[in-house]
């Protein structure tokens, strides 16, 4: 996947504890699906965005978080609740509506993920 240089140079905002914030991730996801065709494995796309943004993280985004089971680094906790948040804005399909452990935007998705590429 070729991803713009106006997105591999975006700065991400940080939340009160130091880690990017989870509605960060929310375009960034959108936008590697969109790329990505519409759809991709869970784990390509965490690999992706840990590829394009691991310089601009900090301790903060990989605590490991023990009130998981298994605990998991915050980044990832991040992605997976903004991952949730657009389940429930219709960007991405629910979960039985797509292929197990695979993302896969809606039609709502494309639109929006076009928008927030195109814009520079």
């Amino acid at each position: 996947m070729q991803i713009p240089d106006h997105l591999s140079t975006r700065r991400l905002r940080r939340g009160n504890l130091g880690s990017i914030e989870q509605d960060e991730y929310c375009n960034i996801i959108a936008a590697f699906l969109y790329l990505a065709g519409g759809q991709d494995r869970r784990q390509k796309i965490i690999n992706t965005i840990h590829n394009v943004y691991s310089t601009q993280m900090t301790g903060a985004d990989y605590e490991l978080l023990q009130s998981q089971s298994p605990p998991k680094e915050r980044w990832i906790h991040n992605i997976d609740w903004a991952k949730r948040k657009l389940v429930q804005q219709g960007i991405l399909l629910v979960p039985a509506r797509s292929p197990y452990g695979t993302w896969v935007l809606s039609d709502e998705g494309i639109k929006c993920a076009a928008a927030f590429i195109n814009q520079k």
